[in-house]
């Protein structure tokens, strides 16, 4: 027989061994099945359960319908793992007593477990309709309807239960507002959630997950300020402290992200993933030297052997954090160096689109290794078809293809030039770069009026766009000769 007990039934079958006693069944008429009764619990007392079976077994030949060896017999049938059988002399004593509430309960316990929810709780509601304020039984129907994910039958539960609640108060108002937070209610997960937390202000748990849905309700403001309490009740939470620091990142509060990923470095110095954010944090900033030491610092320590409770930093983010090197180098002008960190996020993971047109992109404007360009954006385009973005630095390489062709190739890679560029401004804000590159096309083309057009729409985002100026200058100064 297996050992492995369910808990909860072990504890339900002591519970219930307590119930029914020798005294209960001295009601019996019957000697015979009295003795053999009294044989079983001898036996269940010696823990030979077996023997115990086989005599209440017995009694049952001699008086069938008693209410008393259906139970024991189900108590013991439990204890074996036997639980259909279990379940069968439940409903026989059930048959018999129908306000048995021990054998709702033990029925709901056993079908829970044989996961058959609907049979448990079925159970659950009859206890619950013999005794309303039974505490137990609502709990375990609550449990059972969120298994189910029946959130609108156990929001109403919950409601009740509340009346009912006493100490129990802070958990069943936690629970309602994780219910309402599953029907995306989110401001009556709020407000339940809120009341939680005014029972017991020191539950992190709480207080996490009121932060969560101020988060989702994009009350970020409330949001951080419920993060910053959980990390003063725990300030080694090392989660709430990344997630504190990503969430002020998002609010463009880039110093205090900052702050936050220091004091994180400073609870776990060897983490990658914090370089990588505080890298990020700097990039936001400009300060690319500093952005360039925490991106290379985050690479080393994901190289590294990870010490003991460590996790091993996985391909595709130390590709991200390659692709983050690379565009921190193209900035400085290490070109070389932005290039072969780039192939080196491709080398890590071949579907990482932003390095697969950033490195593209790059080619096409130094006008170098154009088909490797297009292969490369090509793939970015087909992990992400309707990215503008990229569609634009696919018709940007077709324009620089076309420059180095003649004739109808050279007019025929422009015309696909200029359908890529035009299509990618219907799928992104208006953008300068985008503007400035469709404005190139036609002057290529010799429509100078639609490409002084185009460049003064970029003008007016970009105003100080010194490059574009120049180009409007040469433009008009050619037209008046």
């Amino acid at each position: 027989m297996n050992s492995k007990r369910f808990p909860f039934l072990i504890i339900a079958v002591f519970l219930l061994c307590g119930c029914v006693s020798t005294n209960e069944y001295a009601k019996c008429k019957v000697a015979d099945a009295y003795t053999h009764y009294t044989l079983g619990l001898l036996y269940d007392n010696e823990n030979d359960i077996q023997q115990a079976i086989g005599e209440y077994e017995k009694a049952l030949i001699h008086d069938p319908h008693s209410s008393s060896l259906h139970l024991r017999l189900a108590i013991d049938y439990i204890q074996e793992e036997e639980y259909n059988k279990a379940i069968e002399q439940l409903c026989l004593v059930l048959k018999s007593n129908p306000k048995d509430i021990h054998s709702y309960f033990l029925l709901a316990v056993l079908y829970t477990s044989q996961k058959k929810f609907e049979q448990a709780g079925k159970q659950y509601r009859q206890i619950i309709k013999l005794k309303p304020k039974n505490w137990t039984a609502l709990v375990g129907l609550s449990n059972i309807y969120v298994t189910q994910e029946k959130m609108a039958l156990v929001i109403p539960l919950y409601e009740k239960m509340i009346l009912l609640a006493k100490d129990n108060a802070p958990l069943i108002f936690y629970n309602l507002g994780l219910a309402y937070l599953k029907t995306a209610e989110l401001n009556l997960a709020i407000e339940n959630l809120r009341k939680a937390v005014e029972f017991s202000p020191e539950n992190s748990q709480f207080r996490t997950v009121l932060a969560l849905t101020y988060e989702l309700n994009e009350q970020k403001d409330k949001s951080i300020a419920e993060y910053e309490r959980i990390l003063q009740l725990n300030p080694l939470d090392q989660k709430i402290c990344r997630h504190l620091g990503d969430l002020f990142l998002q609010q463009k509060k880039v110093d205090k992200a900052i702050e936050q990923y220091h004091l994180l470095l400073k609870l776990n110095p060897r983490d990658s993933q914090t370089y990588f954010y505080l890298g990020s944090a700097y990039l936001q900033l400009e300060k690319n030297s500093q952005a360039l030491k925490n991106f290379e610092l985050a690479l080393q320590f994901a190289e590294e052997k990870p010490l003991q409770g460590e996790h091993l930093v996985g391909s595709k983010k130390k590709s991200i954090y390659y692709f983050y090197l690379g565009v921190v180098y193209d900035k400085i002008g290490e070109k070389k160096k932005a290039e072969q960190s780039f192939k080196e996020a491709i080398i890590l993971d071949a579907d990482n689109k932003d390095a697969c047109n950033y490195l593209g992109y790059s080619y096409a404007e130094q006008g170098v290794n154009l088909d490797e360009a297009e292969r490369l954006i090509k793939r970015a385009i087909k992990n992400e078809p309707r990215q503008g973005a990229y569609i634009d630095s696919l018709g940007w390489v077709y324009y620089k293809k076309s420059l180095k062709l003649k004739g109808n190739k050279s007019k025929e890679m422009l015309r696909k030039a200029l359908k890529e560029v035009k299509k990618s401004l219907g799928l992104m804000d208006d953008n300068a770069i985008v503007r400035e590159h469709l404005g190139d096309i036609y002057f290529e083309k010799g429509s100078f009026k639609k490409a002084e057009g185009e460049w003064q729409k970029a003008l007016q985002i970009d105003s100080q766009n010194e490059k574009l100026k120049e180009k409007l200058r040469h433009l008009k100064g050619a037209e008046q000769n």
